[in-house]
């Protein structure tokens, strides 16, 4: 789960709860410390400042705890008396939101379950006018505000991105913003299919015939060329493909 709230000065600060392994939380310490501290790491209080790591103590509380104060420090101050500074926690909320939302800030981010972008695009369909099994009922889950029937139906909360059923699809823009950025635009969901073996080995075949096609179509093209305008054997094969 990531977090981010602003710093007095207006600078995004992050709040990770994260899970590893036993024998990898010393690794991924190492690789967060390399990335905090890659730009003008050497600068005072960057060693000391830019990245701190904890382990939770039951003694002091639990993960869920520990998450729950940052996330309704960003939401409506519930629960907590005052900030950081000593303002009212309320007030501090709301200031929070309109930093988040003018600069376009993501503030709260789930990082390793199931997909919320899917729960909220399959909110705004009707599972009456969709036949399709695990679809209609995850869109009834997801009506319901019934996150763990959505979990399950989605593989569970430890399945692999690339093994949810459901998944979200994005379409890169074919020119840069004024960043240099590439901006990538929800475009719909998409439902992973199993294949069937017999749709497994006639799609192969498919392609076996598509390639065998290409093949003959480039020779033909080859020999179609001359020979002494086309010497670069890399050329050759740029021209023949165009």
């Amino acid at each position: 789960m990531r977090v981010v709230e602003p710093h007095h000065d207006g600078t995004p600060h992050w709040h990770l709860l994260l899970f590893f392994p036993a024998d990898l939380a010393d690794k991924a310490s190492e690789i967060f410390t390399k990335y905090a501290l890659q730009e003008d790491g050497d600068e005072p209080g960057a060693a000391l400042r830019r990245l701190q790591v904890e382990t939770i103590d039951p003694s002091k509380g639990s993960a869920t705890g520990y998450i729950a104060k940052y996330i309704s420090k960003n939401i409506d101050g519930y629960g907590i008396d005052a900030d950081l500074y000593g303002l009212e926690a309320k007030d501090s909320a709301q200031r929070t939101e309109a930093w988040a939302s003018t600069w376009g800030i993501r503030q709260f981010q789930q990082i390793g379950g199931a997909s919320v972008t899917v729960w909220r695009e399959l909110r705004r369909l009707d599972d009456e006018t969709i036949d399709a099994g695990l679809l209609a009922e995850l869109i009834r889950a997801a009506d319901s505000a019934e996150w763990d029937r959505f979990t399950e139906l989605m593989g569970g909360a430890v399945c692999p991105r690339n093994e949810r059923p459901v998944r979200p699809m994005y379409l890169e823009s074919k020119t840069e913003n004024k960043y240099g950025e590439i901006i990538k635009k929800l475009k719909a969901c998409y439902i992973k299919r199993r294949k069937s073996l017999h749709e497994s080995i006639r799609r192969r075949c498919e392609l076996s015939r598509l390639l065998i096609a290409r093949e003959i179509k480039l020779a033909m093209l080859l020999l179609m060329l001359k020979p002494p305008e086309y010497k670069d054997p890399i050329r050759l094969g740029t021209t023949a493909r165009i």
